[in-house]
């Protein structure tokens, strides 16, 4: 969304006295570059499947009230759990 700015940049350097549209068109594109800058997060997080998947998952276990417990001992015992990876393969055990 940012075209629009550079499009009158490149105009700019050839236009000696600008007019008041321009100026507008101007201000607009500006505006409408920051406008996308602030609104890319919420669309990647809205849009995006990695994201939405991933907050599906950490919230379903309280979003329906189950009990997590066997979960829990099947993570501590290096088994897959239901919702993720085990939790000894995602951290190093070293022997003492």
């Amino acid at each position: 969304c940012w075209a629009p700015f550079h499009v009158l940049q490149l105009v700019q350097l050839a236009v000696h006295r600008p007019t008041l549209p321009f100026y507008y068109a101007y201000n607009v594109a500006i505006s409408m570059g920051y406008a996308n800058s602030c609104l890319n997060p919420f669309i990647y997080i809205l849009l995006g499947q990695n994201v939405r998947r991933r907050i599906v998952v950490s919230v379903r276990p309280a979003a329906f009230g189950e009990d997590t417990s066997h979960n829990r001992l099947k993570s501590a015992q290096g088994e897959g759990s239901d919702f993720g990876q085990p939790l000894l393969h995602l951290v190093s055990v070293s022997a003492r």
